[in-house]
């Protein structure tokens, strides 16, 4: 009787994944830079994100807001549009972590939720345009 052996090769790709701070210019430039003299890149994802305060919607001020959407919100978008077009090169892929408070808010999350709700926004509009790349993760916590 004859046995046949299968053998299957397994190609493992060691990515080198250098993190840079969205909340430091400089160091975006210095990822883009890196990205697109050393190694290229193939995609993005932006999963930072904080929850600052926990309170009713009105006992909250404008300024409370703008610094949820500071790092949520516009973190996000800064990075995204810094390495989009070597994303777009590569025909990659962004990969934008949400929440599910970016599709129903909560009377005592309102800040979060409307940095989220921005990054939904942002995301499908990125996706009209950059079609089939553009993903958008929301990951469960209860």
């Amino acid at each position: 009787m004859r046995k046949e052996l299968w053998t299957v090769n397994i190609v493992v790709w060691f990515v080198e994944a250098p993190v840079f701070s969205y909340t430091c210019r400089p160091s975006l430039n210095l990822g883009l830079m890196y990205a697109s003299v050393i190694s290229g890149l193939w995609g993005v994802v932006n999963n930072a994100g904080t929850l600052n305060l926990i309170a009713p919607a009105d006992w909250l001020t404008a300024d409370d807001y703008r610094r949820q959407c500071e790092v949520n919100l516009f973190g996000l978008i800064d990075v995204t549009m810094t390495f989009l077009p070597l994303v777009k090169k590569a025909r990659g892929r962004v990969i934008n972590v949400s929440s599910n408070f970016g599709l129903v808010s909560n009377p005592v999350f309102a800040p979060y939720s409307v940095s989220k709700f921005g990054i939904e926004a942002f995301t499908d509009a990125l996706r009209y345009t950059f079609l089939y790349a553009v993903v958008i993760i929301r990951p469960k916590f209860w």
